[in-house]
């Protein structure tokens, strides 16, 4: 497939770029609002660099592509590609709140438009793995859940070209919508139906306008809770998802790539994975789909549900 990419100088564009460049796909161009990022990008991916995105999309004529960006652009750069039909993936998340992402969801509801946004727990497996058992009932009721994402220092986006990070009328929101929608998408993939209950945010460390730290208490199904907590640590503590849950017959944690499972009956189970963020192999996926006219796991709306959670901490947290 032909494949385009909007925002090229996105920390996550790398992976992205490198999927557009194997067999047997072709990576067409790519955008960058900033004139030098664009030049550089496309001079080491051998490809052409644009500043004007819908020059680039309607010049080289993609049959996907994947927007990135930062939060305030993303919705304008999905725009575009819905005008014009074009399949894509869409990086997280999405829009600086649930309102402009539903609006794209529903525009690409009325013309069946394949997208997908990059809520990245739902490719791996071991998330996959605990929903299936926590359907199954074999654990029992959820009782006590705790999702973190805890980030290295935020120096890194400016090293990676990303400097918009920390601009809050770019990207008006820190950890929780950086980090901590995918600890929500990844409770909400287990089947845990969160609702906002309260939160509390700290900008301690970098003493930005944005957040370093967040810490959310979410109501679930049941009658469970969850802490959902998030943060930009001054070292980079390679982490990545973590989850610890609690149930009525037993407890599972998740610590990268491990998920073990233990059962009040005494009996442990656990199986490892490679320790990846799976961003390839889910955009490996979309592409199959999309050629072969299925249907995406999911959807904008799967985004906008989960910041909403967002909107409701940022409306009522004072920094």
């Amino acid at each position: 497939m032909k494949i385009a990419i909007l925002g090229i100088g996105h920390w996550h564009s790398p992976i992205y770029a490198g999927v557009a460049q194997q067999a047997p796909h072709q990576l067409v161009g790519v955008h960058d609002d900033d004139d030098a990022m664009a030049t550089i990008k496309a001079g080491k991916l051998a490809t052409r660099g644009f500043t004007d995105p819908a020059q680039l999309l309607d010049e080289t004529q993609p049959e996907f592509a994947v927007c990135l960006g930062n939060y305030r652009r993303m919705p304008e750069l999905a725009a575009l590609l819905i005008d014009r039909q074009i399949p894509f993936l869409i990086e997280k998340p999405a829009g600086v709140g649930a309102a402009p992402v539903r609006a794209l969801a529903a525009r690409c509801r009325a013309t069946h438009l394949f997208h997908a946004p990059a809520l990245i727990p739902y490719w791996f497996p071991a998330f996959q793995e605990l929903r299936a058992i926590l359907e199954s009932g074999q654990l029992g009721r959820p009782a006590r859940v705790e999702a973190q994402y805890f980030a290295g220092p935020v120096a890194r986006y400016i090293k990676m070209g990303s400097p918009w990070m920390l601009d809050p009328q770019l990207t008006p929101g820190g950890a929780l919508l950086n980090l901590g929608v995918l600890c929500l998408s990844l409770l909400r993939l287990l089947g845990l139906q969160p609702v906002y209950h309260a939160g509390i945010a700290s900008q301690a460390v970098n003493q930005g306008p944005i957040e370093d730290f967040s810490s959310l208490l979410l109501d679930c199904r049941d009658g469970a809770y969850a802490v959902v907590e998030t943060g930009y640590c001054p070292v980079d503590p390679q982490e990545g998802l973590y989850l610890n849950l609690m149930t009525e017959k037993g407890r599972a944690e998740f610590r990268k790539g491990l998920l073990r499972v233990e059962y009040a009956s005494g009996e442990v189970v656990e199986n490892r994975w490679p320790d990846s963020d799976f961003r390839k192999e889910m955009m490996l996926e979309l592409l199959e789909l999309a050629r072969d006219g299925k249907p995406s796991p999911l959807s904008l709306d799967d985004m906008a549900e989960v910041l909403e959670i967002c909107d409701a901490f940022y409306q009522e947290k004072v920094l």
